[in-house]
């Protein structure tokens, strides 16, 4: 049977928001706005899927970065359930998030929320809920948001295309830049690392100085005291050195 278009008067909506400033700043442009209503508000992912699944909303505004589970996590236990919601993603996450959004046909608005841009982004809702594939939408969704992210490269051959959980940092070479890898001991990029550092996502990447970058998924410990950070490859361990500009930058991810 073909879902009808909701009405804006009957538009029952969820947020998920762990942030609690966020949930009300969001509440409070929606009422303002009006046609829809609020029937649930959930900062934990586990208690957002069961609430969900017991309110059966038409439209979810649901933030990416949670604690325990992200907002994919969530839809992905949805959708086990059987119940597919149109979402509006409210974020601040990395670009290849929003891609992964854009890619299934997802709508988003950026943080902070502005007034204008939610309000767009609800008049799309009705004007495309009633055609939308949903259920296409989300497996479309999984691909994108699951697949393993990647970056291209300029190598002297042509192009490389990097797996970002591979890459264990990168170094200056003059003009270019080496790229060590888990796999592979470096591969010579022909691109400066200011080059790369604007394609690479802030929150797994960091400088450690002028001309080193590392994943922090490979930081194994920081020597304050002889201004080293270690990383761990395959059981190897890799000391470079930190300046002491730079002591104090890997000190949220240990």
């Amino acid at each position: 049977m073909e879902r009808q278009k909701p009405d804006r008067k009957t538009i029952r909506a969820v947020i998920v928001d762990d942030e609690q400033h966020a949930v009300d700043e969001l509440e409070e442009l929606l009422e303002a706005r009006g046609g829809l209503h609020i029937v649930g508000k959930y900062g934990d992912p586990e208690e957002a899927v069961a609430g969900i699944l017991d309110l059966r909303p038409n439209l979810v505004f649901l933030d990416i970065r949670l604690p325990g589970m992200d907002g994919f996590g969530i839809l992905k236990k949805l959708s086990e359930e059987g119940f597919e919601p149109a979402v509006i993603f409210v974020t601040a996450f990395q670009e290849y998030a929003i891609e992964a959004i854009k890619h299934a046909a997802f709508d988003y608005i950026l943080k902070p929320v502005e007034k204008q841009e939610l309000y767009q982004a609800l008049f799309r809702f009705s004007l495309t809920y009633a055609h939308t594939d949903l259920a296409t939408n989300y497996r479309k969704l999984f691909d994108a948001a699951y697949a393993e992210p990647t970056i291209k490269l300029p190598v002297e051959s042509g192009l490389r295309i990097f797996k970002l959980t591979d890459i264990v940092y990168v170094a200056c070479d003059f003009h270019w830049t080496r790229v060590w890898t888990a796999k592979d001991q470096f591969q010579l990029v022909t691109a400066n690392l200011s080059y790369i550092e604007e394609r690479l996502p802030a929150e797994q990447f960091v400088r450690i100085s002028e001309d080193v970058i590392i994943h922090v998924k490979y930081l194994k410990k920081v020597r304050k005291l002889s201004r080293q950070c270690v990383l761990e490859k395959n059981g190897e361990l890799i000391t470079l050195t930190l300046p002491l500009s730079y002591l104090g930058v890997l000190d949220k991810y240990l």
